[in-house]
């Protein structure tokens, strides 16, 4: 790991010779990152001391810190300021495109060497699983035996020795999202949800015909899922529609019911005349205290009665090419334009 992290250092050294970071930073911008202390009522704009425009990708909140990745690396504040204080992370000049939570930190994807993990007590970036670098990683899961799983255009691969060598457990669908529940794994697929009960060995479909499955959450300790939909794609009408569900599960991913139907009568629109739909399309789903939050194209909703009713507590950005993702850290709630490409 030393020689690695030196090899990596030396490389930075000479990149940075021909790409130099830079270090100019207005004063003041907006529209980026938003703050609630107070549930959702209100919110201020901590965007201040970020680049005007940053492309934001991703957002991660890990209790103490909220971090931005964006073309050209990281940015990170203490999430428990009242005036953030955005540092850049000199050594990462990487195009970041998700960050994960670890049990030795998150884990960061980038568009050119795989998964970055942050080396001991230093502030350098290093390449892992290098076994897996030709993978296409969507998501990577912990478990509390310290098995790894990844998430990939391929499958999931399973890994019980720090990842040093991995099994594939599941083969032929894109899997975007895993999350343990009460000792049961849940996959979120391009043909929907799938379950495992004995430490992903072995998975079964539970639910298809709601689509791919971007989202899994637990709100209430209860399982909940965001799924995309299916439509006509075959027919030759001009309008193809797909019901973009939410449904919820009480039994540990064997069924699911389908809830916050106030919120979640959104459809997919495909109509070359049309710009744009008046329907809107949920992207996020966090729970902070008694409240739930939801982020959608048309802005970010709170309800305070278990989904029955909805209130719009913040209102889209007018770049439609953005949308708020969500992010929680202790009793504050983080508001967050990322861009959604086209």
């Amino acid at each position: 790991m030393y020689l690695q992290i030196i090899a990596f250092l030396l490389s930075l050294q000479t990149f940075t010779h021909t790409n130099p970071i830079k270090e100019s930073i207005p004063l003041t911008t907006a529209d980026i990152v938003f703050k609630s202390t107070d549930g959702g009522h209100t919110w201020q704009d901590v965007s201040a001391g970020l680049p005007k425009g940053l492309p934001i990708s991703t957002v991660f909140a890990n209790g103490e810190e909220l971090i931005l990745g964006h073309e050209h690396g990281l940015y990170h504040s203490k999430s428990t300021s009242n005036k953030p204080n955005w540092a850049k992370e000199i050594f990462l000049n990487e195009n970041i495109l998700d960050l994960y939570p670890g049990k030795a930190g998150p884990y960061a994807r980038s568009s050119d060497k795989g998964l970055l993990q942050e080396a001991a007590n230093t502030d350098v970036w290093i390449p892992i699983f290098g076994a897996m670098k030709d993978e296409t990683i969507r998501t990577i899961l912990e478990s509390n035996d310290n098995t790894i799983f990844i998430g990939c255009n391929n499958g999931i691969y399973k890994s019980i020795d720090g990842g040093t060598s991995w099994k594939q457990v599941l083969a032929s669908v894109m899997v975007y999202e895993l999350l343990l529940h009460d000792n049961v794994l849940i996959a979120g697929s391009a043909n929907g949800l799938l379950r495992s009960t004995d430490g992903g060995n072995h998975w079964e479909s539970v639910l298809k015909e709601d689509g791919a499955t971007r989202l899994i959450t637990t709100i209430d300790n209860k399982l909940v899922a965001v799924l995309f939909g299916v439509g006509p794609w075959n027919q030759q009408d001009s309008v193809k529609t797909a019901e973009n569900t939410i449904r919820q599960s009480m039994d540990g991913g064997k069924t699911w019911q389908k809830i916050y139907k106030n919120l979640s009568q959104h459809r997919y629109m495909f109509k070359a005349e049309e710009k744009s739909s008046a329907d809107r399309f949920v992207y996020g789903i966090v729970q902070l205290g008694k409240n739930i939050f939801s982020s959608t194209n048309t802005g970010i909703y709170r309800s305070s009665d278990q989904g029955k009713s909805w209130e719009l507590v913040l209102p889209p950005s007018d770049d439609k090419m953005k949308f708020f993702e969500l992010a929680v850290s202790g009793n504050v709630i983080f508001a967050v334009n990322v861009f959604g490409g086209c």
